[in-house]
């Protein structure tokens, strides 16, 4: 039996994997076997959670690599995008380390998923933090939220974040299939670097599940 990570916002039956949207954290999974009538796959509730500057360290020391790897800019890929809580990470790491002059070398973030729905979610750029998500972005020794967010208060004392013009400009949601893009090998026609950690789990296991 094989288990992998369903990246969704409710219950599905599934029936291939590459059907599945990729995105950040799970507390659902999905059942891979043998169950007497043939393959198939459990159908399990989860809940995503994805998160503002999820591993504080990657997204603070990320520029300094990119620095040091490529000096002259690079394109940046971030797949299982989800909502957009991860590019949004990588752009406000980026204006943590470099000069606005600087920064223009390693945008726009494509940012990639394919769930047409989330990423119609993502493209509002819209994102509410609780309060551990707040600490972390103030551990940004460089960042002022006030710089990059417009505060909305809802009902209920829910707040939502909406990503000011220099975040907006700088990332690019996308539709697109990680497996197809490495099939097609267009990855391949320049140097980039490609972010897939929410994906990653579901890709170690491609050769096991397909």
């Amino acid at each position: 039996m094989y288990i992998t990570p369903i990246p969704s916002f409710r219950n599905y039956y599934i029936q291939k994997p590459r059907q599945l949207s990729f995105q950040a954290h799970y507390d659902g999974f999905l059942s891979y076997g043998n169950y007497g009538d043939g393959d198939r796959y459990n159908r399990v509730r989860i809940h995503n959670y994805s998160t503002l500057i999820r591993d504080f360290g990657l997204f603070q020391d990320m520029p300094k690599m990119l620095e040091e790897k490529f000096p002259d800019g690079v394109k940046i890929y971030d797949y299982g995008c989800s909502v957009g809580y991860e590019p949004v990470s990588i752009s406000l790491g980026l204006h943590n380390y470099f000069t606005e002059s600087e920064i223009k070398k390693y945008t726009p973030i494509y940012a990639r998923d394919n769930n047409e729905k989330i990423l119609k979610k993502a493209k509002e750029f819209k994102l509410r933090f609780e309060e551990d998500e707040q600490k972390r972005l103030d551990s940004f020794k460089n960042i002022d939220k006030n710089d990059f967010f417009i505060e909305h208060k809802k009902r209920f004392g829910q707040r939502t974040n909406e990503c000011k013009d220099v975040l907006k400009n700088e990332i690019i949601f996308e539709y697109a299939d990680l497996f197809d893009d490495l099939d097609d090998d267009k990855l391949s026609e320049e140097p980039c670097v490609l972010l897939l950690r929410n994906a990653f789990i579901i890709f170690l296991f491609s050769s096991s599940v397909f």
